[in-house]
């Protein structure tokens, strides 16, 4: 599988020519990508001993003598707890309940997150008094699943009645960052048109697509061979790594000379006044790394729950949306690779922008500022994979930016007797 780390750019019609290029030839003039980017994919399973499953038994519901009898757990809860919010997500009816009667069945509770029914299936995740987080599934009979999470060792413990498996790195063991140092000599290659050393770069796969737009991808095979790794062969799923920018773009798509403000300033060469804009454009997104799990088949939504984070309601979002099928002992019916967080940075330009009637009848800059901005993804409480800007690359006032394009272009029309000879920009809205 290839984790497609995309840099965007939108070039000009004749800038770039695709060039083939002799696998011998790699060595030569290419960049270091092995040592500038951080790979990880150290997620690993192991059968837990009778010891550690005794000792992980104590975070499961805890009954007294009498009610240990009973021949439905799930009942026997709900029929004691308060229901809050009922809903549907794909098939399956959800049902959320209060958390009071359930903290009173665990000793070492310290705040109970959700409680849940999911069609029979009851869910409950808590965090614990000795800092664990704790997702497990009960059906009629009793306990199908109990996951504890401990944030420290990255390390979840997971009793189930098909095996009990210890995960390690479950959180954070499946990832990829390229370092600023290599972002930027990847910039700097693609605005100088070397383009043919990126294409001489192991690790690194170079896409031109038919808008005139590069693709630079590092080669997940690539990495694993290096570390001694193998390739896992995946089930893609639409919230993969593979669809992350398509779904960046969606929330937030890129512009060019986008009005952002408008107002008429006086221009005193001209003794008129003119329209002034300030304008942006938001670019060249460059996937800087992103997080990822990878599932076998008939893996516990308990366990999914635990590496990603939210509780059974979310997950169960997650996978519905990315249609993922889940069995009707709670477990995955296809293997599945799904995102966790991924960032994006962007180029974004600000344009002081005036129309001049001197030379174009047209708009024109007398001057434009550039800086970087970040986006972050994630999965919000109903499942979906949203975006945010992170950082915004900056504050600007854009009446002062207004101020500044009238400024600028009189000065320039004394500097050249009246005739603008500044560039023209064709602006959108």
């Amino acid at each position: 599988m290839t984790l497609a780390i995309l840099l965007t750019f939108a070039l000009p019609a004749l800038a770039v020519e695709a060039k083939d290029v002799d696998s011998d030839s790699k060595e030569e003039n290419s960049l270091d990508v092995f040592d500038e980017t951080s790979y990880i994919d150290s997620c690993t399973t192991t059968d837990l001993s009778d010891d550690e499953i005794m000792q992980n038994a104590i975070y499961q519901l805890q009954f007294d003598t009498s009610s240990s009898k009973m021949q439905d757990v799930v009942s026997y809860v709900l029929n004691r707890s308060e229901i809050i919010e009922s809903m549907t997500i794909g098939d399956f009816d959800v049902s959320i309940y209060s958390t009071d009667f359930v903290s009173k069945l665990l000793y070492y509770c310290d705040n109970v997150e959700e409680v849940s029914l999911i069609d029979n299936f009851l869910y409950i995740s808590y965090n614990t008094t000795d800092n664990k987080y704790v997702v497990m599934c009960y059906c009629a009979s009793g306990l199908l699943d109990l996951c504890v999470y401990e944030n420290e060792s990255d390390t979840a413990i997971c009793i189930t009645r098909s095996g009990s498996l210890k995960y390690e790195n479950v959180r954070h063991g499946q990832s990829i960052s390229l370092s600023d140092e290599l972002i930027d000599n990847i910039y700097s290659l693609i605005e100088s048109g070397d383009i043919d050393v990126l294409q001489n770069t192991e690790g690194l796969q170079v896409i031109f697509d038919s808008d005139g737009n590069i693709a630079v991808e590092p080669d997940i095979a690539y990495f694993q061979e290096q570390v001694g790794g193998t390739v896992a062969t995946r089930a893609q799923a639409p919230t993969t790594d593979a669809a992350l920018l398509a779904n960046l773009k969606a929330d937030f798509p890129m512009y060019s000379a986008k009005v952002m403000s408008s107002s008429s300033k006086y221009c005193s060469y001209l003794s008129a006044y003119r329209s002034t804009y300030a304008a942006q454009d938001r670019t060249n997104y460059v996937k800087k790394s992103a997080d990822w799990g990878s599932w076998a088949i008939g893996t516990a939504i308990t366990v999914i729950s635990i590496a990603l984070g939210p509780p059974a309601t979310v997950t169960i979002a997650i996978l519905t949306a990315a249609g993922i099928g889940i069995s009707t002992g709670q477990t995955i019916l296809q293997a599945a690779t799904l995102a966790k967080s991924a960032k994006y940075k962007f180029s974004l330009f600000v344009y002081e922008v005036v129309y001049d009637s001197t030379s174009y009848s047209k708009t024109v800059y007398p001057t434009y500022t550039s800086s970087t901005g970040e986006f972050t993804g994630g999965y919000n409480s109903s499942g979906d994979f949203t975006w945010v800007i992170s950082d915004a690359g900056g504050t600007y006032n854009y009446s002062a930016i207004m101020d500044n394009a009238m400024a600028n272009y009189d000065w320039h029309l004394r500097l050249y007797d009246g005739k603008c000879q500044l560039p023209q920009i064709t602006l959108t809205y």
